[in-house]
């Protein structure tokens, strides 16, 4: 089987999650990957904001390619995290992967609805989650085109 080449050489992800034990296995199932993808991570819906805002400690940090959204995490949750995004222009193209250990239809149906681009649930075990990183890479590295970044204060036209 052969794949497509790279349309990319890296790209960012920034994963918000408020589990240091999630965080630490997302770290080991991508650091096979980390000559392409840049992994940041923010530990809670607030602790994003302030990211998106360039707000200290994240003044220098650039903005993602794509971002890992946990849904439930204590204070402001995902869902109001992506209602965020996806209200400001500055952040409203960004791709937004919700990634929790909740496969209720209601949960997966308020995440597109909010413009989610996708919705998966978290892996259950290491194999699995290095399987998922596999696979993430390849879709989004290979085959998903992003906006040009200078088209991202313009509107979206209707094709």
């Amino acid at each position: 089987m052969s794949f497509a080449a790279p349309i990319r050489e890296s790209m960012r992800v920034l994963v918000v999650d408020d589990s240091v034990e999630d965080q630490a296995l997302l770290r080991h199932a991508f650091r096979r990957f980390e000559d392409q993808i840049h992994l940041s991570f923010c530990s809670g819906g607030t602790d994003a904001l302030r990211y998106f805002s360039k707000q200290a400690p994240y003044a220098n940090e650039s903005t993602p390619d794509v971002c890992l959204l946990d849904i439930q995490m204590p204070g402001m949750d995902g869902f109001e995290v992506l209602s965020w995004l996806k209200a400001d222009p500055a952040t409203c193209r960004i791709p937004v992967i919700m990634y929790s250990n909740s496969d209720q239809p209601d949960d997966v149906s308020r995440a597109y609805e909010a413009q989610a681009s996708s919705f998966i649930r978290k892996p259950a075990s290491v194999n699995e989650l290095n399987e998922l990183a596999d696979q993430l890479l390849h879709l989004w590295m290979h085959y998903v085109r992003f906006p040009d970044a200078s088209t991202a204060d313009k509107p979206a036209s209707s094709a």
